[in-house]
This record gives structure tokens, sequence and C-alpha cells, in this order.
């Protein structure tokens, strides 16, 4: 069973409100952004609000029409509306058994939740190529209070890599190149973000 690598670094990017952050990406992508949330009937039923599944569009940067334009997601934002609206209370709805219990025991404490609930987490997405005429979108990085998950860069699968460095002669001489360009295009969305 193989492994992808998964790149994590540190960023500087303003991550406590949805809004903000889209102008920080749309101006350091050089891209356009939609931002809102993910929609479900369940949870947005009881906020007295229209919902829907899929993703739910809140607001945009539009830098130029002729850039791509790419989806930025709270992952959280109606969880965070519901423990608003209802404090310690949006525990014993029904709906938060739904999300957060196992046959009915609470698979964390509502502190972990708590503190899940109020840490950012984002998605962004950007055009796919191949299905962009039809507005599909692929995961682009996953975007947290401290770091960012690129899912942009991709080399190998994880033995691959290890291999290079243990100096297979053939590996190195086939892959030095390919691992450069890996690198600088890692070290370019490093310096952009942090």
């Amino acid at each position: 069973m193989g492994r992808d690598l998964c790149l994590v670094s540190n960023h500087q990017l303003p991550t406590e409100n949805l809004e903000i952050l889209a102008k920080a990406l749309a101006e350091r992508l050089h891209v356009n952004i939609e931002f809102g949330f993910l929609g479900d009937p369940d949870l947005s039923a009881f906020l007295d609000i229209l919902g829907e599944d899929g993703i739910i569009i809140s607001g945009s940067i539009t830098s130029r029409s002729k850039l791509p334009t790419f989806k930025l997601i709270d992952e959280n934002y109606l969880l965070k509306e519901l423990y608003n609206k209802y404090g310690l209370e949006f525990f014993s709805l029904p709906v938060a058994q739904k999300y957060f219990s196992n046959s009915g025991e609470m698979m964390v404490s509502k502190q972990e939740l708590i503190n899940g609930l109020f840490g950012p987490s984002y998605e962004l997405w950007k055009p796919d190529s191949e299905t962009s005429n039809a507005g599909g979108h692929e995961l682009f990085f996953d975007i947290n209070r401290v770091f960012f998950t690129n899912l942009e860069s991709y080399f190998c699968r994880w033995w691959d890599f290890c291999e290079i460095f243990r100096g297979y002669p053939s590996l190195l001489s086939h892959w030095s190149d390919p691992l450069e360009e890996f690198r600088n295009e890692i070290m370019h969305y490093t310096h952009l973000f942090g």
C-alpha cells in the first residue's frame, strides 16, 4: 500500500474571517474568489434558513473577469452559527447527536468540539481544468489557523521519495529535475503564504 506526499507548511494568512481571507488569497494568488460554506439542510433547519446540500456562495472577490475563479469554503460555518445561537444546549439537539455521536455516545468531549468549531478550517478549491466548463473544481489547499496543507504540489509516492535520498543512482538521475521543480513550487507557495 502506497502513500502520497502531503505537504504542510506554516502561513501568515488572516484566518479570523472568511471574507478577509478571501481578499488575501485573491491578492496573493492573482485569482477571483467566491467564498461561502457547505450547506446542510439538517443544520440549516435549526437556524431557520433555507438549507441546501453543496456549496453556498455568500460573497466574491473579483479582481478581473478573465482570471480563474477559486472557491473558498468555511467547513464549520453552520456548526459555529448553531453554537452561537444555542450555546451549550446545541450539543443536546438531535442534529448534534447525528454529527458527533456514535450510537448515542459522544465521540469527543464538548470542549474538544468547541475548540474545533472555533478553530478556522477552510478549503480552497481551484477550477478543474478537465471540468472547468461544467463548473467543476478540485481541492487546492486546506487552511487552518497556523498551517496549510498543499494539495496542489505533487511529486511522487512516499517510498519513491525515500529511495531518492537513499542514493539510488537510477532514481536520482531520473528524478533530479522533477525534484528540483517540485521543491521550487513548494518554496513558491510557502513564501507566498508565509
